[in-house]
């Protein structure tokens, strides 16, 4: 289902920076406000396009990334043990990535919705999900709790001055 109304990736697009749309993003969006494409399976193969954008993508563009195998592989599978190795594994490949920031990027990161590994039954779990913001000179904010995830594209919206 196409958005309802232009979405911050419409935005970018709108002021001339490039979308780059990473593993299944391209579909949540319906095909609408995307520059690139690019499929990826995994979270070492996601992690590898993210950074090729990263080191090629000019002042201004999005490069957004969905890892949906900690959703898919572990938390509706309820695997807490491959959720922890997993989220390890992550964590040596963001400080890769990190390497390869610029001084102005920022990266947010976050989930859609809860998925407790622990949980009975395979259902999405309510509890909240943190937002992580962080770049080499991004500043440490708190933003309190909200209700939904309009402020991560303001925030984004801000950040590339749209």
């Amino acid at each position: 289902v196409p958005p309802y109304a232009p979405t911050l990736l419409d935005k970018v697009q709108e002021k001339g920076g490039e979308v780059f749309a990473i593993g299944k993003v391209s579909d949540i969006f319906a095909h609408k406000g995307v520059s690139h494409k690019l499929k990826a399976n995994g979270h070492e193969e996601l992690m590898k396009k993210t950074i090729a954008c990263a080191q090629n993508a000019k002042s201004g563009a999005l490069i957004f990334t969905n890892f949906v195998n900690f959703d898919m592989d572990f938390g509706h599978r309820r695997d807490p043990l491959g959720y922890g190795l997993a989220l390890m594994e992550f964590d040596r490949m963001l400080q890769n990535f990190a390497k390869h920031l610029q001084a102005d990027d920022l990266v947010i990161m976050t989930a859609d919705h809860g998925n407790d590994p622990t949980w009975p039954g395979t259902d999405h779990t309510r509890e909240q999900v943190p937002v992580l913001g962080f770049g080499p000179n991004i500043k440490p904010l708190n933003t309190g709790t909200h209700a939904g995830f309009d402020i991560i594209a303001k925030q984004i919206g801000k950040h590339l001055s749209l």
